[in-house]
């Protein structure tokens, strides 16, 4: 099992670079990098359903969670009904008279609060801040919300569940940050609506199927798949090397690039997951078949 640990002293002595400057640097390349390989399939271990019921009389889609990449369609209902996705451009006019479609809600989300002044200790779930989090602010518990954190020179602390007004719903690892700046739910979420022939929000009862980003990198035991390790140092490796400047080290560069596509295509091999194909499909959504002529 690789750890960020583990990623991190591999690319201390291929760079033959161990001091702190350094250290600090290859951790953020080895979170670019995971961020990327989560980015490129969805991974079995990044998978996750959520249930969605949508209203007839529903005005927006459901709020999906934060951390979200994407959606893995198509969507069934509980009635059997196969939802594919449309594009907000097309709600107007839809391919077809019959078919049933999901989108992704056209207008940005409006973050809960966007402020300054949260604290939070390393090894801790507590999050403080000043002011405290006001009822009035807002109606909910905020458990199930996510909050990104910055510390207050800016660096980026991640993305986090939120457990309560008060507390995460997962441990933090990174450093203290005293004062940072935070934002709970994110102008990047989205929302998901399920739509009719006409464009028309409908009930619908439905579990979806999408994938996420790991956990922060904030900490040294947190771990990867063994099947994303190869593919995980050669992307930090090239992270970190995009500041060359000479033609032997561009070519070295170039070279490393092609590994890493390679070490990409053999992980997403080894995941795990049966292979996907685009189903043949009439405009009623239903597949096709070969019958009697």
């Amino acid at each position: 099992m690789a750890t960020a640990q583990s990623v991190l002293v591999y690319l201390q002595d291929c760079l033959h670079e161990w001091d702190k400057d350094s250290e600090d640097k290859i951790y953020r390349a080895i979170n670019t990098s995971a961020r990327s390989i989560a980015r490129y399939h969805s991974w079995t271990w990044l998978r996750r359903t959520v249930a969605i019921t949508q209203g007839e009389d529903a005005t927006q889609g459901h709020l999906m969670p934060a951390n979200m990449i994407g959606v893995i369609g198509p969507i069934v209902d509980s009635n059997g009904y196969i939802y594919q996705q449309i594009d907000p451009t097309l709600n107007l006019m839809p391919p077809s008279p019959c078919g049933r479609y999901w989108m992704f809600d056209p207008a940005p989300e409006t973050p809960i609060l966007d402020s300054t002044a949260v604290s939070i200790n390393n090894n801790s779930k507590a999050l403080s801040f000043s002011p405290a989090l006001a009822p009035a602010t807002y109606t909910g518990d905020y458990d199930g919300e996510f909050i990104a954190l910055t510390d207050s020179d800016g660096n980026d602390m991640g993305l986090h569940e939120m457990a309560s007004a008060s507390a995460l719903e997962n441990t933090y690892w990174g450093p203290r940050i005293n004062g940072g700046h935070y934002t709970i739910r994110p102008s990047t979420c989205r929302r998901l609506s399920f739509l009719n022939e006409d464009a028309e929000r409908i009930a619908v009862v439905a579990t979806v199927n999408y994938w996420v980003y790991p956990e922060p990198l904030v900490a040294r035991h947190i771990s990867f798949p063994d099947h994303w390790e190869n593919a995980l140092k050669l992307g930090a490796w090239l992270e970190v090397k995009l500041d060359t400047v000479d033609q032997k080290g561009e070519t070295i560069r170039i070279a490393r690039g092609k590994e890493y596509d390679i070490e990409l295509a053999m992980a997403k091999q080894m995941d795990g997951n049966a292979p996907t194909s685009a189903i043949k499909r009439d405009i009623a959504g239903n597949v096709r078949r070969f019958g009697w002529r």
